[in-house]
């Protein structure tokens, strides 16, 4: 009988914990948001609706290619991909950005970008930001290297209106 028990026991602990962990992740690390403006265009659309993983940043650092929502200083959400980190190797061919790691392609303005770089050298925690509608988007381009502590989350996944 004391065998049964013990069983039981661990039936519950094998069960609950994980149902347990899963809820607390969710109502702790999870935010909904929704996309305004048209800055991410294609990849993001104004109404898409946004998971952010909040948690993931505290033991992963940020990586070339990661779309990520940004507490700017003036408190305001902005949802935007990381280009470079100061880790982030890169070739230019003309005015493509070739980031081997991800195997991504960005055209950009090379002598714009390259000036930018050799006045801010991105520091160990920095990263440099883009959004993907070159055209209108507000971004590092414009005000430089955002630190890595105004990370809010991770985007892991995107649902449409």
């Amino acid at each position: 009988m004391l065998i049964f028990i013990k069983s039981k026991t661990i039936y519950k602990i094998i069960i609950f914990t994980p149902l347990l962990l899963l809820i607390i992740y969710l109502l702790f690390g999870i935010q909904l948001i929704q996309v305004q403006g048209n800055s991410m265009l294609p990849t993001l659309s104004h109404g898409n609706w946004l998971l952010i993983d909040t948690l993931q940043m505290r033991w992963r650092k940020p990586q070339s290619g990661d779309i990520v929502l940004i507490q700017t200083a003036s408190n305001t959400l902005i949802v935007k991909r990381i280009l470079l980190t100061p880790a982030t190797p890169y070739t230019w061919q003309d005015n493509t950005l070739y980031l081997p790691q991800s195997n991504q392609t960005f055209m950009l303005d090379r002598a714009q970008l390259e000036e930018f770089l050799a006045k801010n050298a991105l520091l160990e925690d920095h990263i440099f930001i883009l959004g993907d509608n070159l055209s209108i988007s507000y971004d590092s381009r414009a005000y430089g290297a955002v630190a890595t502590h105004q990370i809010i989350g991770r985007v892991i996944r995107k649902s449409y209106h």
